[in-house]
């Protein structure tokens, strides 16, 4: 009961910390050789807080010594501050005097009231709720509480009000008149209510059958009538009612055409749109003057600037040849299947400068360094310290290939592979792999040593955040230092060897690899092992994952949301599948309450036995502290199945609620997490502690 009282505390602190950010750890110095500076009036605010409000003046004074000019500006920035934090009415002046001590400033500073402004009255809208429009006029300060005064502020009242006209604006309403702020004091000057009249005028708009083109529109393929009814599947798509008419609008539809254009040959296509508006009726009418120019065939592709890359290797991915007629959206998409390669810092596609119906279309990059070497410490709370290290030529012989070779090296697992990719396998957008690898892990309950081979076949569609693969593994796989002594689990122990094909498909629109901070990731993956293939045992395995990240309403808080499922079934003559091959839960990144691999079946002696099935489930609230630290409230859930009959009952589910903390390095996140089990066991741990490199999920 008192862990769940400390963590519902640190729930409800999150919140409130998030204006938490470091500030100066003491005021600017008021005094230095010759000069000195006081403040007299002031009865509100503190001597320490008007001296960070001229911190730059005063260090100045420091650096360059002190000058009326120098105090003119500081008494101009002292008022500005004050009429910031709700003192409309304060002035400074100062006194400036020189004597055999140095220069002595005094700055006088009349407050006048501090003054709360109670309401801001919106008069005339009709468009839009009034609480909508009050958006535009946030509170001065973010991370107000509840119930503290609202000062008024000029400047942010007439930065509202500017927000708003752009707002009307933009909105359709091109004659909309929003008034400067009226302020309206009480009797004793202490309270005012801000007073903007709006006069929003007629909403202006804009149908396809209002836009008339004009002028040169030959486009080979396309009849005039086609061509004119572009504007209407562009500003009513699918019969939908007139927009609003905007100046982003006409913009917005020019780049459309001359994109049309750009595609079917006319680069040099050039697009004139005049609006003319009926201020009574809202009513918009575009005349666009087009001048198509002349169509262009590529009479030649030539590259430059590549030292190592091949030009045939460049030319595959551009997907560009001589002969071609001149196209904006196939040279967009190799521009970005060149950026894609990872291969070139910058990439300029451009037409010779050069008229006529013949042109040469100018590919100029720059490469980017091919030959990486890496170095990279990790960490993990079961198996310790780690280091990956490794070389990869990116580019190998010029081709855009790649080999690597990597290690990994740490107390508890040592691994090393080599692999090759194929970005473009036969110059399409398929990347192919292969891999061989050598893996030695102690588990808690045995140690797996692993060798093997693979292979995967991957294409992705950037646009719709998708990637598809399917691939083949063999590895052969031997059990050593068991410590599983159950007679009713030996038939589970077996050296094996495994010989599968796979295939998965992912979904990712989050916008950050390490940190997400929205967007969400979903994959599935489908495995099967046959002895058709070569291997010993038979099996089908499916995974689930699925994450969601999402922004909360306050400043650096992240809500993160994660369940990962699986199922592994014996098949054909297969009884029962081997211990290195089942799943185990418990550990840094699953249900944090427990040690690796330690939530789950376990024989006689205590030793995790895995089982054919296992879910996680967790809640992660993050906060960002600082620009390096944020904190991190969670509730994790999770089991394992000892068969796949067992699985559709999720029984067993096992907890943990926690708190933890994160550093941010490149490589991603340093992190402790602290997990409690609200309900343990005997031989269980109430908190278990997880220091790691890279977030849970």
């Amino acid at each position: 009961m008192r862990w769940s009282a400390v963590l519902l505390l640190a729930l409800l602190a999150v919140p409130a910390c998030r204006g938490l950010r470091p500030g100066p750890l003491a005021p600017p110095a008021l005094a230095g050789r010759g000069w000195r500076v006081e403040f007299t009036g002031q009865t509100t605010l503190e001597t320490d807080e008007l001296a960070r409000a001229i911190a730059d003046r005063l260090a100045d004074y420091a650096r360059e010594g002190i000058s009326k000019p120098g105090v003119d500006d500081a008494a101009f920035e002292l008022e500005l501050f004050y009429r910031d934090h709700g003192f409309p009415r304060a002035g400074v002046e100062y006194e400036y005097a020189e004597g055999a001590d140095g220069v002595r400033v005094e700055f006088r500073i009349e407050e006048g009231p501090r003054v709360v402004l109670a309401e801001i009255r919106l008069e005339g809208q009709r468009a839009f709720p009034a609480a909508d429009l009050l958006a535009f006029f946030p509170p001065e300060e973010e991370g107000v509480l509840p119930g503290e005064p609202r000062w008024l502020v000029p400047s942010r009242l007439a930065a509202g009000a500017g927000a708003l006209r752009d707002f009307y604006r933009q909105s359709g309403f091109l004659a909309a008149r929003v008034s400067d702020p009226a302020v309206f004091y009480d009797a004793a000057g202490a309270s005012a209510v801000a007073v903007i009249e709006i006069d929003e005028g007629v909403r202006s708009t804009l149908a396809a059958a209002d836009v008339h083109l004009h002028g040169r529109l030959e486009l080979e393929g396309e009849r005039a009538e086609r061509l004119r009814a572009l504007p209407a599947a562009f500003l009513q798509p699918g019969g939908a009612p007139p927009p609003p008419y905007t100046p982003r609008l006409a913009q917005a539809l020019r780049a459309h055409l001359l994109a049309h254009y750009g595609a079917r040959g006319f680069p040099d296509c050039e697009i004139e749109i005049v609006p003319r508006h009926d201020a009574e009726s809202g009513r918009v009418t575009l005349d666009v003057e087009i001048d198509a120019g002349e169509h262009v065939r590529l009479a030649a592709v030539e590259i430059a600037g590549n030292e190592k890359a091949r030009g045939g290797f460049i030319r595959s991915r551009l997907g560009i040849e001589a002969g071609d007629d001149y196209d904006s959206e196939a040279i967009r998409a190799g521009f970005g299947r060149l950026y894609a390669t990872g291969l070139f810092a910058t990439v300029t596609i451009a037409l010779a400068e050069t008229k006529g119906a013949e042109r040469t279309l100018l590919v100029t990059v720059v490469e980017a360094p091919s030959i990486e070497l890496f170095v990279e410490p990790g960490y993990g709370s079961y198996e310790g310290p780690r280091l990956r290290l490794g070389a990869a030529d990116k580019n190998l012989f010029g081709t855009g290939r790649s080999l690597r070779a990597e290690s990994t090296v740490g107390l508890l697992a040592q691994s090393a592979t080599v692999s090759f990719v194929d970005r473009a396998l036969f110059r399409t957008d398929v990347q192919a792999s292969g891999s061989v690898f050598l893996q030695h892990r102690e588990e808690p309950s045995f140690t797996l040593d692993e060798r093997g081979v693979g292979t995967e076949l991957t294409r992705s569609w950037p646009r719709r955040h998708l990637s598809a693969a399917v691939g083949y593994r063999f590895r052969r796989t031997d059990l050593s230092e068991v410590d599983i002594v159950d007679p009713i689990a030996q038939g589970i122990l077996a050296d094996v060897d495994i010989s599968s094909v796979s295939t998965s498909l992912t979904r990712d629109t989050r916008d950050h690899p390490l940190v997400p901070a929205r967007g969400n990731r979903a994959r599935v993956n489908v495995e099967w092992a046959s002895a058709v293939f070569g291997s010993e045992i038979d099996f089908l395995a499916v995974r689930l994952e699925e994450s969601h990240f999402v922004s909360l309403p306050w400043d650096g808080g992240i809500l993160g949301l994660s369940a990962r499922t699986g199922v592994i079934e014996p098949i054909g003559s297969t009884a029962a599948i081997p211990l290195q091959q089942r799943f185990f839960n418990g550990g840094e990144s699953t249900v944090r309450s427990f040690h690796e691999d330690e939530l789950g079946p376990v024989d006689s002696s205590g030793e995790p036995l895995g089982g054919e099935g296992y879910t996680v489930l967790s809640a992660e609230l993050r906060q960002d502290l600082t620009a390096k630290f944020s904190g991190a409230i969670f509730l994790d859930a999770g089991n394992v199945a000892p068969t796949v009959e067992d699985y559709p009952r999720f029984a067993g589910f096992r907890t943990a609620v926690g708190a933890g903390i994160r550093y941010l390095l490149p490589i991603g996140p340093l992190r402790i997490d602290a997990g409690v089990n609200p309900d343990p066991r005997e031989g269980e741990e109430e908190v278990v502690v997880h220091f790691s490199v890279g977030m849970a999920f």
